[in-house]
């Protein structure tokens, strides 16, 4: 691997087919490069995005929504890191490029930060919601195991 844990064979004993999960052609007991995302995004991803954001926190881990798209970024990386050929591609244009294009943009979660402000306060409350009647999750299985044709 290079200094930035870049792409490269899978480590040995890492199974890339369907014997290694739920036979859907994804890795599940990977062992992964980084420890967690805070690795990640330190080691490897900031060191390697060098254009200039519109937005952009040192805080980032202060936002929830950034914490969660980072996170599926790593998870994302770390999964598609071994699978040889197109895994790397796969991630930049599926991953990396549109989620940056989120963190990084006014509307984003960095959108109250500022470089001279430092840490902004976000004071948008979170999306309102009615809570989900009692029985819907079981009706929504059910519907959904009509479809793939077996029972609920």
């Amino acid at each position: 691997m290079t200094d930035l844990g870049e792409w490269d064979e899978p480590e040995p004993g890492a199974a890339l087919d369907d014997d290694a999960g739920g036979g859907d052609g994804f890795v599940r007991d990977v062992r992964t490069y980084f420890p967690s995302v805070v690795e990640w995004v330190e080691q490897w991803l900031l060191p390697m995005w060098r254009r200039q954001p519109q937005r952009w926190c040192p805080s980032w881990w202060m936002h929830p929504e950034a914490v969660a798209r980072l996170d599926a970024m790593w998870q994302a990386w770390e999964q598609l890191r071994q699978v040889p050929g197109v895994g790397p591609s796969t991630f930049l244009r599926d991953h990396l490029d549109p989620h940056m294009a989120v963190l990084t943009s006014n509307e984003g979660p960095f959108a109250r930060c500022t470089a001279d402000s430092g840490h902004g306060e976000d004071q948008r409350g979170p999306l309102p919601f009615t809570p989900t009647p009692t029985g819907y999750t079981d009706a929504h299985a059910a519907v959904a195991a009509r479809y793939a044709g077996r029972s609920a």
